[in-house]
């Protein structure tokens, strides 16, 4: 493939209590702000003098694990982030691997508006035009049913297939389920290890023919991705389920994107297809398996599954270059002091096998100052923005429910999160994140949730807070 070299910017009440609780029980130990981030004066941190949390070589992944603070208080338990980041090399050589996609578009009648199908088709047109004699292509069309409008092949007559998506023209509903699963069979009947395999998903509405449980078809997203196929959805407009999309693509270990304006999509599929041809690692699991420690969640919406003692994330592929993280909250048990506890080990695996674990520790103390001193900035920077986001995810979902008060309180409580701890750790992107969640704020103060501004607001900041949670 012919590919598109892109710029580092892809790299890029009651209730509130409750929700909050989790976050103020041992995890906001700073001290002096308030709650919703105002006045307070927040004691800078102390540079850690404990071990620094684990890091090691997973295969290509470069793999850190450790707890926001390596000590916790003897004798009682303790509600700790623990963060894992996995940092994936270059691409090597910058060579561009080939690709074997399958194009999944709706073609139903919602796609008429504001010429949705014109920049569709330019979109495709574009991208079948980088293909090259190592790439793999099909495209599949659906409104009531899939059609399939190019078989999987890899000598294609593109002068054909561009007359082909010409012609396409838009009629029914959306039966996302059949386009789905025809592009993923699509996709199988060339899997390959030398290649990237994915089907690339865009629609604009909300599926409502064939199986349009969110769950059902998030396990058909899964299966594929258990057998090499992975997948990535791309919304457009305001009038799709954004978390059905974002399920899709999470389950099916590829990428989601809202796409907000036509006029971005060719943009929208660079990005994608630069980023598969990047891909140095398939297949991403991360194993969590607690000791002196249970899961009390894992931030950021990512296909898990498991218990409070072990736990399974799904990352499916990374990139050259990117990193990625996770971000757990973990209740840590009661120690004796002068002790060691073992929080858990954290394992990495991807289609080569399963490497050495990264063990977490936490030492038990009596002395407050030296948990303050076991604080790890950076950890504990990406645990907050983490927690942050959560809440800004949650404020986001209360809004589109009609939940407006609510939603605005849990966004000034992200908001105060991340500006007392962009004091506490002297973090730039804590503070951008407070300044962006401000804006989300004044965005919901301003439109109703029904309204086409009200709908965009919860799509951005859905996007937002999956980017800052991971």
């Amino acid at each position: 493939m012919t590919r598109w070299h892109l710029t580092a910017a892809l790299a890029g009440g009651a209730t509130l209590a409750a929700l909050l609780a989790p976050t103020l029980n041992g995890l906001g130990a700073a001290g002096g702000g308030e709650a919703n981030g105002g006045g307070g004066t927040v004691p800078p941190v102390i540079e850690p003098l404990l071990t620094p949390p684990v890091t090691q070589q997973s295969g290509k992944i470069q793999v850190t694990a450790g707890l926001d603070q390596g000590a916790v208080l003897a004798g009682q338990s303790t509600e700790r982030l623990l963060v894992v980041t996995l940092k994936a090399p270059d691409a090597e050589g910058g060579a561009d691997r080939p690709v074997n996609v399958s194009l999944v578009i709706d073609r139903s009648g919602s796609m008429q508006q504001r010429g949705k199908m014109e920049y569709a088709k330019r979109a495709a047109r574009e991208l079948i035009e980088s293909l090259d004699a190592s790439d793999t292509f099909s495209m599949v069309l659906f409104s009531d049913d899939a059609e399939l409008l190019a078989p999987a092949q890899q000598l294609l007559d593109a002068a054909w297939l561009l007359r082909q998506v010409d012609a396409i023209e838009e009629r029914g509903s959306t039966n996302l389920y059949a386009g789905m699963t025809m592009g993923i069979e699509q996709v199988r009947r060339s899997v390959s290890s030398e290649t990237v395999n994915r089907v690339v998903l865009l629609t604009d509405g909300r599926a409502n023919l064939g199986v349009v449980d969110p769950d059902d078809l998030g396990r058909i997203a899964a299966s594929a991705a258990s057998v090499g196929v992975t997948l990535s959805a791309m919304g457009l407009g305001v009038d799709y389920n954004e978390d059905l999309l974002a399920s899709l693509a999470d389950n099916g270990g590829g990428s989601y994107r809202y796409v907000s304006d036509p006029t971005m999509l060719t943009t929208a599929f660079r990005e994608e297809l630069q980023q598969m041809s990047a891909v140095v690692a398939s297949g991403v699991a991360v194993d969590v398996d607690l000791g002196d420690a249970e899961l009390i969640s894992v931030l950021g919406g990512y296909a898990a599954s498991g218990d409070t003692d072990r736990t399974r994330i799904w990352l499916g592929d990374l990139y050259g270059g990117e990193t990625r993280k996770i971000v757990l909250k973990v209740r840590v048990k009661p120690g004796a002091p002068g002790g060691e506890l073992n929080v858990g080990q954290v394992t990495l695996s991807d289609r080569d096998g399963s490497y050495a674990p990264a063990q977490v520790l936490a030492k038990v103390t009596d002395q407050t100052e030296e948990i303050e001193r076991s604080v790890n900035k950076e950890l504990s920077s990406l645990g907050y923005m983490a927690v942050a986001g959560d809440l800004a995810d949650k404020a986001a979902a209360a809004y589109a429910s009609g939940k407006k008060d609510e939603s605005m309180s849990l966004l000034s409580a992200s908001k105060g999160i991340a500006m007392q701890n962009a004091a506490r750790f002297d973090d730039d992107r804590l503070r951008a994140q407070a300044t962006t969640l401000e804006e989300q704020r004044a965005a919901y103060d301003v439109a109703e949730p029904a309204s086409v501004e009200g709908q965009h607001a919860v799509k951005q900041n859905k996007a937002s807070g999956r980017y800052w949670s991971r």
